[in-house]
């Protein structure tokens, strides 16, 4: 009788898989249509609606063509875990990135106009505090424009 029991739950984890599955793929297929996705993996619309009805699951060869046209890993589409897209490999320039005077300019140019806005908001904030009867309340909203002011200074500074 034991192994009845396992049977059953190993059947029913079975359905479990074969419907993340499902759900997986309907990610993936989107608002293309059955046939033409089921197409450009190279299967059969037949062998694609199992699979969209969780009625089976695919062999590892049409798992990966899946995950190949899909853009995703092969993990992520079987299983669910991992990391859904595969990492990008962007080469970085030699030396570094280099910016020009220009952009040094128009980077001062804004985060001066960003401190003088924090400084407006500041005062705005600062007088608010100071006409009304609970000056406590409007504490934490000067510290976080102080806290901007010191950032957006100092940013201003590493130019």
């Amino acid at each position: 009788m034991d192994g009845h029991v396992q049977t059953i739950g190993h059947y029913s984890g079975l359905k479990n898989i074969a419907r993340d599955f499902a759900l997986r793929l309907k990610e993936l297929i989107a608002f293309q249509s059955v046939r033409s996705f089921a197409r450009s993996c190279q299967l059969s619309e037949t062998a694609l609606r199992k699979y969209l009805n969780g009625e089976s699951t695919p062999n590892l060869e049409r798992l990966i063509a899946i995950a190949n046209q899909s853009g995703v890993t092969v993990e992520w589409l079987a299983t669910g875990k991992g990391e859904k897209y595969p990492p990008q490999n962007v080469a970085e320039p030699e030396g570094g990135y280099k910016t020009s005077p220009q952009l040094h300019e128009i980077e001062r140019i804004v985060l001066n106009k960003l401190i003088a806005n924090t400084e407006k908001r500041l005062s705005n904030i600062q007088e608010l505090a100071s006409h009304s009867q609970s000056p406590a309340i409007w504490e934490a909203s000067i510290q976080m424009e102080q806290n901007t002011l010191s950032d957006l200074k100092a940013e201003l500074g590493r130019l």
